[in-house]
């Protein structure tokens, strides 16, 4: 058989062109996905300022999602309140935080994409439900 795209010679039992990509069988529909992102926050109402002039924040890694209702929240973790120049992946207990986010998502089926800009931008997708 030959692609209804691209017209490269296909095998018959192909479900989609190398080529171009196209799904070939009428049957075949492209999967729908969500996708999520880890996003760190810090919560301006448990601001604490010090007599030194230093503020310390409750820290808080969430998963933004975005599926075919919009966008929800996929999981979260516990609060840390920090310095921000305490909160990065030198810290054990931020890493931890994180992880526990990361533990979430891949137990709800999320599959890791390529991260993302920041050191906390860990990537995710699944088939949509």
């Amino acid at each position: 058989m030959f692609c209804s795209n691209c017209a490269t010679q296909l095998p018959d039992e192909a479900d989609f062109c190398w080529k171009c990509g196209k799904p070939q069988k009428q049957a075949a529909e492209e999967p729908k996905w969500e996708t999520c992102e880890v996003k760190l926050a810090a919560d301006q109402k448990g601001r604490m300022n010090w007599w030194n002039g230093s503020s310390r924040y409750r820290w808080q890694f969430w998963a933004e999602a975005i599926g075919l209702k919009g966008r929800y929240n996929a999981g979260e973790s516990e609060y840390l309140t920090a310095l921000d120049d305490e909160v990065g992946p030198q810290n054990p207990k931020v890493v931890k935080l994180m992880d526990s986010v990361i533990d979430k998502l891949l137990k709800d089926g999320w599959e890791p994409l390529p991260r993302g800009e920041k050191w906390f931008s860990y990537r995710f997708r699944r088939r949509a439900k």
